[in-house]
């Protein structure tokens, strides 16, 4: 049963990995369906969007899940070993980065994520092109290409930077990963704020009906695109908010407060006072004076544990926005044309069959 909006209240599917028909009950929030194709989940949200698990939303999800998935283990493993958090307290993911043994769940994570979203950049370019070829949309879509590129630069420059973090290449060459973190970032929010315009493009230059759906298909379509373009909107919004709280809490003003208030740890203090193995002393040893670490001693409150936690923030709003485009990337391309039958008894935009 279905409302005037095309949102899923009860369906009845048969999954080919299950003996017996599924049915679910509404729920207030969310409900549940399984996809009778292929088995895989899907999900319709009390704000009218829906989103499928298959193989058309696997690599923003995918970017979603390793994205998030790498900065928790990345953290319990910083964690779980002895180490210095040179006054952090909470460590910024550059931090648990160079680290040994979380650098390599750092640089894995992040390298396969990267090939994720260099993926999807490409995928989300078809799914735009056949979108507008739904919607007869003729005028030309300026915002693909940036978006398409941004999205590649994103992908490509987050595992240069997972890669180049190791505590070794770090400090001797530094340089790299700045580079690409700068690059990865902006690339990103490039991409961010141009795959919405592209969409929104859409929306606007859409013609009056939709190909192969009736007048009220071409209705529910379109609402359905704008509760897409809304979703996204809201989402941008916040990630706008993270990077004006981050940009000064995470630079400014620690640079500020914190002035003057860094030492080097010395050999002897590393091993001594803060107690840890002559082992990871070493590996922090000091390239030009061998009584010395690379390890500071940031004396400076909560200044440094308000920077890292507005990074970390930031970047799981980006990933949320990325996550959006899964929820693009439900929407049925494919509804059946409804001809001369009566419109309401065709089924109205069902999920995930792109």
């Amino acid at each position: 049963m279905y409302n005037n909006l095309g949102l899923i209240h009860y369906r009845r599917t048969r999954s080919p990995f299950c003996k017996s028909s599924h049915s679910t009950r509404a729920v207030p929030r969310l409900e549940k369906a399984l996809w009778s194709s292929w088995g895989w989940t899907e999900y319709t949200f009390g704000g009218g969007v829906g989103l499928s698990f298959n193989w058309k939303t696997f690599f923003p999800l995918a970017s979603f899940i390793g994205g998030i998935v790498t900065i928790i283990l990345t953290v319990v493993i910083w964690f779980s070993f002895p180490h210095f958090d040179e006054g952090w307290g909470w460590p910024p993911l550059s931090m648990v980065g160079r680290e040994v043994p979380s650098f390599y769940i750092f640089s894995t994570g992040f390298t396969v994520t990267g090939v994720f979203v260099v993926c999807f950049a490409f995928q989300y370019l078809s799914f735009l092109n056949q979108l507008q070829t739904s919607f007869a949309v003729t005028k030309k879509n300026v915002w693909e290409v940036p978006m398409t590129i941004g999205f590649f630069l994103a992908g490509l420059n987050l595992a240069f930077l997972a890669l180049t973090n190791h505590r070794e290449v770090y400090y001797s060459k530094i340089a790299p990963h700045i580079i690409t973190t700068l690059v990865m970032f902006f690339a990103a929010l490039t991409a961010c704020v141009c795959g919405y315009k592209a969409l929104s493009h859409v929306r606007l230059n859409a013609g009056d009906d939709t190909i192969g759906r009736s007048k009220e298909g071409s209705a529910r379509a379109m609402a359905y695109l704008d509760r897409l373009i809304l979703l996204k909107l809201r989402v941008m919004m916040l990630l706008g908010v993270a990077v004006m709280v981050h940009v000064p809490a995470g630079y400014i003003l620690p640079g500020i407060m914190c002035k003057g208030k860094t030492i080097k740890i010395s050999m002897n203090d590393c091993k001594e006072t803060f107690d840890l193995a002559p082992d990871y002393c070493e590996a922090w040893m000091s390239s030009t004076n061998s009584s010395m670490t690379r390890l500071n001693n940031n004396k400076c409150g909560g200044w440094l544990i308000l920077a890292s936690v507005t990074q970390h923030i930031l970047i799981v709003v980006l990933l949320l926005v990325i996550l959006t485009f899964a929820f693009d990337l439900s929407f049925d391309l494919k509804e059946k044309q409804a001809g001369n039958e009566d419109d309401s008894d065709q089924k109205p935009l069902e999920l995930g069959k792109i």
